[in-house]
């Protein structure tokens, strides 16, 4: 194989071959562990993904969508060289590609495979790239990558890469299959970012994928198998409006748009599921809009029948001041998904439990309005929005001191420390008493209850209601505008069609 300039094999053989040898028997070990049994160590590794950058708050918890961020290890997030725009932007005319961090990488090489069994590696500043026989494993250097070609074989061989840019990784031409990594598929080509402000050996992954190819895996996440077809297409408008919003409010700023999970939109990569398919295609190039410029959809699993305005559970700006994501009486939701396994649950709490996760996550956050709090003497709720749903909690701490907390903020402060699943606050709109030394919370619903909730659409869907009427229950005032296509699939006018309102 020629090497290109810029790609450079070892000239240490004996360094080398010690290395190699080194890396063939953790390999070998790796391959001996049972499948699904990743020890401690290499579970610290793999760091949570951040917040969405469209959210007051992160709002930590499983059954968020569109905006939420898992509680556990907190992920250093890079601050961005200039502010957000101002204003949400108008329909694309074009079909946009959407960055998509599927992994942040720490403390372990990036691995990649192709069914083929090679894949173009290429620095961002070369002019040149390199075919490599998979599997690839590529490490972060101070002064570029090193890659290892056939990872984890005998014909193990190790290429160096001076490159201040990141790794384009790219499927060979006029070959099928997807790159995949971690054992799934995923559509488009890659980026390999250095993350040296997090760690020198921390990296994370990114796929550039055109938004109608990366949505149907986003409805085969976000939805269950069995729910309705109508349910799924309104799911795909909010889901592409979202990501149009991502994306702008991310140009310039950072090295990816959203991430694969919930603290942006789930995404399994590439999909054979057909109902997603059909719905993203019966649906194509199709946006929410209001005032002429795109909604951020937000959407979450389930209300409770108490949904929340994206000012109070997101974040307040021009970008959810704005009808479409405000609470009104007039916009109670109800019968919306009392049916819904979560739509009323009750979680308890030991004194100690809350305090230490309040205590921790208010020092982590800088917050010293929220703490220290010296134990719990009482806790009712302060201020509600227009429908009942809980927006703020007083809390009054042994020694007298009164505490006045933001309801997203208790339930990612809670967590924040959180166990497992069966330890997770689901919602924040929450009861709160006091009863034998134990924070009883009465709750209801699955997310912060902005915009669309999921069970309640497919209980419009279920009794005949279609997309367009869903979609303007949970956004009041947008209506839907079509991309102008062409057989070519790209949009030659920015000629908006306007869907007809239910």
């Amino acid at each position: 194989m020629a090497v290109n300039s810029g790609w450079q094999p070892p000239t240490n053989y004996g360094h080398f071959f010690a290395v190699l040898a080194a890396m063939v028997i953790v390999c070998w070990g790796y391959m001996t562990i049972p499948s699904g049994c990743e020890t401690q160590g290499a579970a610290r590794t793999r760091s949570t993904l951040p917040s969405s950058p469209l959210e007051k708050n992160p709002v930590g918890s499983v059954g968020d969508s569109a905006n939420a961020s898992n509680g556990g290890v907190t992920d250093i997030v890079e601050k961005p060289r200039t502010p957000p725009p101002l204003e949400r932007p108008f329909p694309p005319t074009t079909q946009p590609n959407i960055r998509v961090r599927v992994a942040a990488v720490r403390g372990e090489p990036v691995q990649l495979t192709h069914p083929s069994g090679w894949l173009w590696l290429k620095g961002q500043n070369m002019q040149a790239g390199q075919t490599f026989r998979t599997p690839i494993a590529v490490y972060p250097m101070e002064d570029g990558w090193r890659i290892v070609q056939a990872n984890g074989t005998t014909q193990a061989s190790n290429f160096r890469l001076v490159e201040s840019g990141a790794l384009q990784v790219q499927e060979p031409q006029n070959v099928q299959g997807n790159i995949q990594f971690g054992g799934i598929a995923y559509l488009g080509s890659a980026n390999i970012v250095r993350r040296a402000d997090v760690d020198a050996n921390a990296s994370d992954l990114v796929f550039i994928v055109p938004l109608e190819e990366y949505l149907p895996g986003v409805l085969a996440k976000e939805l269950f198998k069995g729910w309705h077809s109508n349910t799924y297409q309104a799911q795909a408008i909010a889901a592409r409006s979202y990501a149009a919003c991502e994306m702008e409010w991310w140009r310039n700023r950072r090295h990816y748009d959203v991430v694969a999970g919930q603290a942006s939109q789930a995404w399994v990569g590439a999909t054979s599921d057909a109902k997603s398919l059909d719905a993203v295609a019966n649906t194509r190039g199709q946006y929410l809009v209001f005032d002429g410029r795109v909604v951020p959809a937000y959407y979450s699993s389930c209300c409770g029948g108490l949904p929340s305005s994206a000012a109070d559970s997101i974040r307040d700006g021009t970008w959810t001041q704005i009808d479409p994501l405000n609470v009104t009486e007039k916009g109670r939701r109800t019968q919306c998904c009392e049916k819904a396994p979560v739509a009323k649950w009750q979680m308890s709490y030991s004194i100690a439990e809350t305090v230490d996760r309040m205590n921790q996550w208010s020092k982590q956050a800088g917050r010293k309005d929220l703490g220290p709090m010296n134990g719990i003497k009482s806790f009712v709720v302060g201020d509600k929005n227009s429908v009942g749903r809980s927006k703020t909690f007083l809390i009054t701490d042994r020694n007298g001191k009164r505490f006045i907390w933001d309801a997203p903020d208790f339930r990612v402060a809670m967590n924040a420390g959180a166990n497992g699943s069966r330890d997770v606050l689901k919602s924040s709109a929450l009861e709160p008493r006091l009863e034998k030394g134990r924070l009883i919370l009465d709750g209801r619903g699955y997310g912060h209850g902005a915009g669309m909730c999921q069970y309640g659409a497919e209980f419009m869907a279920n009794s005949n209601r279609s997309p367009s009427a869903i979609l303007q229950r949970y956004y009041p005032g947008a209506i839907i505008v079509t991309m102008a296509q062409t057989p070519g699939d790209s949009a030659t006018t920015a000629a908006l069609i306007g869907a007809p309102r239910p």
